[in-house]
Order: structure tokens, then sequence, then C-alpha cells
């Protein structure tokens, strides 16, 4: 009885190719670099998008002032108001900044009772103030300097 063969246990060969540490820890870091390249790149074209949507919606707020809650801008200069006709859509509103040496206050007509339109009415504006104002409802509204109402005139009109 002891004749017989015993069984033995045989383990499934290997592979040929040697394998080193680097080769295992190479897939991983070449995989994490692309998938980084790729929302890199995700990233940038989504940029670019909202860049090239902003834009447009600025210039096109900023010439025609169609639907948008962006003020129209208004310089108050030396020589007065600029551009001194605006048209703007109910509830946009408009800002003036003070570009001159000198102050200036926008109000609305007639001068000095500046009463046709409520609230229109800044306080004093120095060099590089700001004043803003929404227009709520559709007409057209002229205004005036107080401190120069004959020369420095100006004319809203809200659709």
């Amino acid at each position: 009885m002891d004749n017989q063969p015993k069984p033995t246990i045989s383990t499934p060969p290997t592979s040929s190719k040697p394998t080193s540490p680097n080769a295992e820890k190479s897939k991983p870091v070449f995989l994490k670099k692309i998938l980084l390249v790729s929302v890199v790149l995700v990233i940038t074209g989504i940029l670019v998008l909202m860049i090239f949507v902003v834009v447009d919606h600025y210039k096109h707020n900023k010439v025609t002032g169609f639907g948008s809650l962006v003020p129209i801008e208004a310089s108050i200069t030396p020589t007065g108001f600029t551009p001194t006709t605006i048209s703007i859509n109910k509830g946009q509103a408009v800002e003036w900044s003070n570009y001159d040496t000198k102050p200036h206050s926008i109000a609305a007509n007639p001068y000095p009772a500046d009463n046709s339109l409520a609230g229109f009415k800044s306080l004093l504006l120095n060099q590089n103030q700001t004043y803003s104002f929404v227009f709520d409802k559709p007409g057209t509204y002229n205004y005036h300097d107080d401190l120069n109402p004959f020369t420095f005139k100006g004319t809203i009109i809200v659709k």
C-alpha cells in the first residue's frame, strides 16, 4: 500500500513576465493623470462658455438695455450728462457717475420742485461718486442737475 503515489498539490503557473513594483504603481498614476487632465479640460470649457455668455449678455444689455437688471451707465462731465437721452425697459436702473471735478445733484423735473417722479433725486455727488435709480413705470422722464438746472439736462424713456 505504500507503493501508491501520493497526491501532490500544484500551484498555478505564474506569469512569465516579471512584475516590478514600479509597473504596478504606474497604472494608477497614469489613470489619475488622465482623470486630472479631463477634469481640467471640462472646467476650462465651462469657464470659456460662461465668459462668452456673460460678454454677450453684457454687450446686448449695454447697447439696448433689453431685459436686464444691469444698470445703464451715464456720465456727468464738465459739459453735462452723457448720453443726454437714455432708453430703457421698465424695472431697469440708470447709474450716473460724476466724472466732473465739481459736485452735482440729479433730480426729476421741474426745477426747483423736483417732484415729477417721487424718489428721483440724488444727494450731492462729488467726483467719482455714483447715483442709481430704478425706473418702474413706463414714460418719459426729464431730469436736471440741481446745481446747474438750465445747462445740465437729460431724458429717460422707459418702455
